[in-house]
């Protein structure tokens, strides 16, 4: 479920970050038994008189992790190692991939020790 996390997304045509909510909408298909089509709404500024839908680019969807600033496939630095911040739905959990293959939970690290430089989608 979506509802109720925080996400960043690049806006179509602009590129620019957009910070907000995802919303999947699940529609019964009236042609096909048994077929659904789902849909995805991008809310920047939920539950305020501000908020408005966004056109994003889906595959860059990005979750929040909890910790500072920091959401999924964002490149973070841990002293003077570099790694992509990922989750692992399976488990629950949020990690750190580093250059060198190493995983390392992210929860291991403290926060003043992590630095996020940029994310997987940037130029």
């Amino acid at each position: 479920m979506t509802e109720n996390k925080r996400y960043k997304a690049r806006e179509k045509g602009t590129g620019k970050w957009v910070f907000g909510t995802l919303y999947k909408l699940e529609y019964n298909n009236p042609l096909i038994d048994n077929d659904h089509i789902y849909t995805y709404t991008f809310i920047e500024e939920p539950n305020t008189k501000n908020a408005c839908t966004k056109d994003v680019d889906l595959d860059t969807v990005c979750m929040y992790t909890g910790k500072l600033d920091i959401y999924e496939n964002d490149l973070i630095k841990v002293g003077g190692d570099l790694g992509q911040v990922f989750t692992d739905i399976e488990l629950e959990v949020w990690g750190v991939e580093f250059t060198d293959g190493t995983a390392v939970c992210l929860d291991e690290f403290d926060e003043a020790s992590l630095k996020v430089v940029g994310n997987i989608f940037d130029d």
